[in-house]
């Protein structure tokens, strides 16, 4: 119902119509239970003369229809933190965005925890949906209800949603694979974390998104570190667990002053700060197509030797295709009739069954 008061000059006599039907009046005017609906009310007076005065109307609209639930609750942009989508945060004054509402109203969100100050945020009702903030959570369960109010003041029904705040960090994952060793740039490290856990690994400054097992190709050399790091579905990071590890420098051939036309054993020293290893490598160098380390052994004398295969090896002038072997010896080795080198130390020596 609507109480109107009225105003007029003294010695007037006011009409009132409600919905074009007239109505007692005086200085109030009081419409009694409405119908939900469009609605007017008119009134004018008359003077003790007779003169009638224009008339004041004003219209009006019942609403008695309570707007539906909320349909969707959520956590909104940022605060989403972790595994998206999963009411598991490990912001503390998130934002709470709620959909499926009238076009037009207010929001009202209410989070509430045993033993806890509930809180309340509210926010405008913008093209069905609104976002208002609650700050100050503590670690654990909280419970999100959230109804809306339309223009006329009828609340909805309420939606009601779980919301878990985790701000624990987990124990950092274990790397099981043992510290790898050699001059080989790939390297594969495992490791293992929690159910349910992200990992981020490096070897380096910079993390990337990884699983178990990480392999890392080309790896320069030199002394490193493996670092891997989990992260809970609330997003919390853990601290890394390392393994160090050395890749050491590849040895590279490089021909030796005095190799002639007319040699039959080729040396080729290794350079490199390292000892000797001979791991799998892939090398095409002075007509060597494809050379390539395939096993190693260390003889009785500790001298480490490598067999090697070679295809199409190519010595100037004359081509030779034969299973070639290597070793890191200090032989007297001759080049060519006449031209001896001795005391040669660090050195790969290659040649053929027929060498001289």
């Amino acid at each position: 119902s609507h109480t109107f008061q009225l105003s007029f000059e003294n010695g007037a006599t006011p009409t009132c119509t409600l919905d074009l039907i007239s109505v007692s009046c005086s200085s109030t005017a009081t419409t009694g239970t409405l119908i939900e609906g469009n609605h007017s009310f008119s009134f004018y007076v008359t003077d003790a003369a007779g003169n009638v005065s224009s008339t004041l109307t004003t219209n009006w609209s019942v609403d008695l229809t309570a707007p539906g639930a909320p349909s969707v609750i959520s956590l909104a942009g940022a605060s989403d933190s972790g595994v998206g989508s999963d009411g598991i945060t490990n912001v503390t004054s998130p934002f709470i965005s709620v959909a499926g509402l009238a076009s037009s109203g207010t929001l009202s969100v209410t989070v509430s925890k045993s033993g806890e100050t509930a809180k309340t945020c509210t926010a405008t009702i913008t093209s069905d949906k609104a976002t208002c903030q609650i700050t100050g959570l503590v670690d654990g369960t909280w419970l999100v209800t959230a109804v809306q109010l339309d223009a006329a003041g009828n609340e909805s029904s309420s939606k009601t949603w779980s919301l878990e705040i985790d701000t624990v960090a987990p124990s950092a994952p274990s790397i099981t694979s043992p510290a790898p060793s050699g001059t080989s740039p790939t390297r594969t490290f495992t490791f293992t974390g929690s159910p349910d856990s992200s990992f981020a690994c490096s070897v380096g400054s910079t993390f990337e998104t990884c699983s178990s097992p990480k392999i890392y190709s080309n790896i320069s050399s030199g002394a490193k570190v493996f670092s891997v790091k989990q992260a809970d579905v609330a997003g919390n990071w853990s601290s890394a667990d390392t393994k160090s590890f050395t890749v050491a420098p590849e040895l590279t051939l490089s021909r030796p002053a005095g190799a002639t036309s007319s040699v039959r054993a080729l040396v080729f020293h290794l350079v490199g700060t390292q000892a000797v290893n001979c791991s799998t490598i892939t090398k095409e160098d002075f007509n060597l197509n494809k050379l390539r380390i395939d096993n190693i052994y260390v003889d009785p004398m500790q001298n480490l030797v490598c067999v090697i295969e070679a295809t199409s090896l190519v010595i100037p002038g004359q081509p030779i295709d034969s299973t070639i072997e290597a070793k890191s010896v200090g032989f007297s080795i001759g080049f060519t009739s006449g031209d001896t080198q001795t005391g040669l130390t660090n050195t790969c020596l290659l040649y053929t069954s027929d060498a001289a």
